[in-house]
């Protein structure tokens, strides 16, 4: 059975980028203008997602109205303690990163959905109570979601330019280590793998709207060597650039 997700926003940018971002066979997206559209038709164990970005009273509204998860979407780091105290389960930031939204509603669903309601409100129990074991959970959560959101924001501002990842992490002041764990938590794969992912996806944009070289577009994401690029982009999208650029330009 599919899995409900909510989107509570007012910006139809984002609702749409969303929904692009969740529409698999897990999940099942719905938007809604108003509180009262939620509280008709949601249950537990589904997933409200509430637009931060700009104000917080839709979400103290659905949080004291239904008694389901709440994702709040927000733009800056210091927005987290003020979510969280209005009692936000978790938070995405804006831009979204594909990768990280899916991994946190995954990581609610395999954490709530098996678990009976008396366990689940013990936890939250022991989370209001400022629990030491919780707080500590959370911060570091919260450490390296904020680590990934940077070196994600670098990498997509320097997509160009190719580091290792002992380099990247000198840049980020940490250890690859700690930049590698971090990565698979939050976004559920390795920084490698998001970034040949991200090129692919910028490829694609310049092959189908701009007038450049198969080869400059190579250049402009990374791949000094043609072939390499060609081939890196093959292996995701099943088609050559050339044969891609043919098939899909308008």
């Amino acid at each position: 059975m599919k899995k409900n997700i909510f989107i509570l926003s007012h910006c139809k940018n984002e609702k749409n980028l969303m929904t692009a971002l969740m529409n698999n066979e897990e999940y099942m997206v719905f938007h809604y203008h108003s509180l009262n559209e939620i509280i008709n038709t949601s249950q537990k164990n589904n997933i409200v997602i509430v637009d931060c970005c700009y104000q917080y009273h839709l979400l103290n509204e659905v949080k004291s109205s239904i008694d389901t998860a709440v994702i709040a979407l927000i733009d800056t780091f210091n927005k987290r303690e003020i979510v969280f105290s209005l009692g936000a389960w978790d938070y995405i930031m804006f831009p979204i990163i594909s990768s990280e939204l899916i991994t946190r509603i995954k990581s609610y669903f395999s954490l709530f959905s098996v678990q009976s309601n008396q366990k689940k409100n013990r936890l939250i129990t022991l989370k209001d109570n400022n629990n030491p074991d919780i707080q500590g959970i959370e911060k570091e959560h919260n450490n390296k979601a904020e680590l990934i959101q940077k070196v994600c924001q670098y990498l997509l501002e320097n997509i160009s330019l190719n580091y290792t990842l002992t380099e990247l992490a000198h840049k980020m002041a940490t250890n690859r280590n700690k930049l590698t764990q971090a990565s698979k938590n939050v976004l559920g794969m390795g920084i490698h793998r998001w970034l040949v992912s991200e090129r692919m996806k910028k490829a694609e944009k310049l092959c189908l709207t701009t007038g450049l070289s198969i080869q400059e577009i190579g250049f402009q994401v990374g791949y000094n060597n043609p072939n390499s690029f060609s081939m890196a982009f093959k292996a995701f999208f099943k088609q050559s650039p050339r044969q891609y650029r043919k098939k899909n330009r308008t």
